[in-house]
């Protein structure tokens, strides 16, 4: 599972949330952690030590290569279409044993943000 978010506060937040109120485990990355400890989280998820991963969306970016990820939640508002695409990327790489991805986008009922919810429907349709 990758949760993303653009706030290094929201994600330590959401592993907060996770772990009082549901028990569920996860590791937070984020520009403070160091490549070697971010290879070695990488490494983890790789492997499935990690099932949850919570991190910016600035180190999911280019580059990023997991393809056990099958279940991102968005949590973050976006519209640039490049990035959603590129968020999307994380959980649609083929893997075995993987036969589909899914994805859970959050939809703030306020203008602007419904406008940017608007927009990645488009690109998720015409993925």
């Amino acid at each position: 599972v990758l949760v993303l978010s653009d706030r290094k506060g929201h994600c330590e937040t959401l592993r907060a949330i996770l772990k009082n109120n549901f028990g569920t485990p996860s590791t937070v990355l984020t520009g403070d952690i160091g490549t070697r400890d971010r290879q070695e989280i990488v490494d983890r998820l790789n492997k499935g030590e990690i099932r949850t991963l919570i991190a910016t969306g600035q180190l999911i970016g280019e580059g990023f290569d997991c393809k056990a990820l099958s279940t991102l939640f968005l949590s973050t508002p976006i519209k640039f279409s490049g990035r959603v695409l590129q968020y999307l990327g994380r959980v649609l790489r083929p893997a075995p044993g993987k036969d589909r991805a899914k994805v859970y986008d959050y939809i703030d009922p306020v203008g602007v943000l419904q406008a940017a919810a608007k927009s990645r429907a488009r690109v998720y349709e015409a993925s």
